[in-house]
């Protein structure tokens, strides 16, 4: 049912001194620790703000896997990459700690997982503007052959603390529409190219 292999652990993100994620996660009783282990690499790599985490972050994805986050959806692994490389230039420093986790078969199909993680985000940005929030990961995966590979993602939170705090670090009105419209990124950075 839950399987690992030598995938998973070619993305791992840990190194030497960095402390796992799912260290203080309160996970349901019956959660395999192959489970456990391939949530903590997820958010290792989510939080590993180099173009090689970004690549293998997007690789968790099946190729036609999907990211929904800030009402924008990303497909594929190449649209899922360039944007969390565009999010991290955005939101520097941003470091997510897992908190509870559940995971249960889809009901529709016996090869899906539906795994959520309530996650706790925070980081400071210029000027000290300290900004946390509380977010929830649904994900839907499948276990194959080589692993886990997630089909979906889709993030619910509160854009509000992350556009806030860069409306108050930014210099203009302009930088900063750029900067928060995560929601329209895509659309902004196309207006632009035309």
């Amino acid at each position: 049912m839950f399987s690992l292999t030598s995938k998973l652990f070619n993305i791992r993100a840990n190194k030497p001194g960095k402390p796992s994620k799912d260290g203080n996660i309160a996970w349901q009783s019956q959660t395999p620790d192959e489970m456990k282990t391939w949530v903590d690499s997820f958010f290792q790599l989510l939080d590993g703000y180099t173009r090689e985490a970004a690549h293998q972050w997007a690789q968790l994805y099946a190729e036609d896997g999907e990211f929904v986050a800030f009402g924008t959806s990303f497909k594929g692994q190449q649209a899922i990459e360039e944007h969390i490389l565009r999010f991290w230039d955005r939101y520097p420093g941003i470091a997510h700690q897992p908190l509870r986790g559940y995971v249960q078969h889809d009901q529709n199909d016996p090869s899906k997982l539906i795994v959520v993680v309530v996650t706790r985000y925070a980081a400071t940005f210029t000027g000290r503007h300290h900004v946390s929030g509380e977010p929830v990961a649904i994900l839907e995966i499948r276990d194959v052959a080589d692993g886990f590979e997630i089909l979906s993602n889709k993030l619910f939170l509160d854009p509000e603390p992350l556009t806030s705090v860069l409306e108050k670090t930014s210099t203009t009105t302009t930088h900063w529409r750029n900067k928060c419209s995560v929601a329209h990124e895509e659309t902004v950075d196309s207006q632009k190219q035309k």
